[in-house]
């Protein structure tokens, strides 16, 4: 599939490379957020790097997402700037469901 293709997703491998070259980190939790099972309130904050723009469901991702995080917690989004970059023509991303503009991004969240 797509996922494939592109090299994405998450793998053991990559986990233990990671704890490897970075002591710091203890734990890292991957979970779909659109059907999260995580107890609210229960971060102090959320890191999204480039993953919102793959996501199908992003109403409810989000919302989960918001439910996890302790008062006074945050989270943290990365994605590309719809505002400049299309999703279409020859350069078109397979794996990207759609860019958000700015005023569409703040608005979902």
């Amino acid at each position: 599939g797509t996922r494939e293709a592109l090299n994405l997703g998450f793998t053991n491998d990559i986990l233990n490379t990671i704890q490897e070259q970075r002591s710091n980190i203890k734990n890292l939790v991957i979970e779909d957020m659109t059907k999260s099972t995580l107890p609210d309130a229960s971060y102090d904050a959320v890191v999204c790097v480039e993953v919102i723009e793959h996501v199908k469901e992003d109403d409810a991702f989000v919302k989960n997402i918001s439910k996890v995080i302790n008062k006074g917690g945050w989270a943290y989004f990365t994605t590309p700037n719809g505002d400049y970059i299309k999703n279409e023509g020859p350069d078109s991303n397979p794996d990207h469901v759609r860019h958000y503009s700015k005023i569409e991004l703040k608005t979902l969240l």
